[in-house]
């Protein structure tokens, strides 16, 4: 159930990295902010967990269990977007698809297989909130949708515009 416009899109791109999904969903689920989405493409991934599990399974498995953990912290339910690619497009058509399924003002794009819980950048303490300078505390920049995609601006000042 879609609920009010989130302040940042969690994407995900997903091609054969299901074996890592659950970690990373859960990763998502213990954060104490509560204002994002997570959206979710597969790019006609074909992979399975340990469990024999596709990426639709995970991602059902894992929200249940992120609402259990989040319902015992007091914390709002997270809506989960997933869309399927129905042929392999590739990273660049799959982060397109991400950006534009994306409904929030600010996007994040984290790996599937990227599984250490302190990578995840929307700790609230993570964030510079001005707009101009949204960065995670990796110093990754969370795209403004409304920015301009520039190959010649300055290292670290890049953003894209759908």
């Amino acid at each position: 159930m879609k609920s009010k416009i989130p302040l940042i899109s969690v994407c995900i791109p997903l091609y054969d990295t299901e074996p890592f999904l659950a970690q990373r969903l859960h990763s998502i689920a213990v954060q104490d902010f509560a204002d994002f989405e997570v959206v979710i493409v597969s790019d006609a991934s074909r992979g399975k967990d340990d469990k024999g599990h596709n990426a639709k399974k995970i991602i059902s498995i894992a929200h249940k269990e992120a609402e259990k953990i989040r319902k015992a912290s007091s914390l709002k339910s997270v809506y989960v977007n997933y869309i399927e690619h129905d042929e392999n497009r590739g990273l660049i058509e799959a982060r397109r698809t991400l950006i534009y399924e994306s409904r929030a003002q600010y996007i994040t794009m984290l790996d599937s297989d990227d599984v250490d819980e302190t990578s995840f950048p929307i700790s609230v303490c993570g964030f510079n909130w001005e707009p101009e300078n949204l960065y995670d505390e990796n110093h990754e920049l969370i795209y403004d949708k409304t920015v301009e995609y520039d190959p010649n601006a300055e290292e670290g000042n890049h953003g894209l515009i759908i």
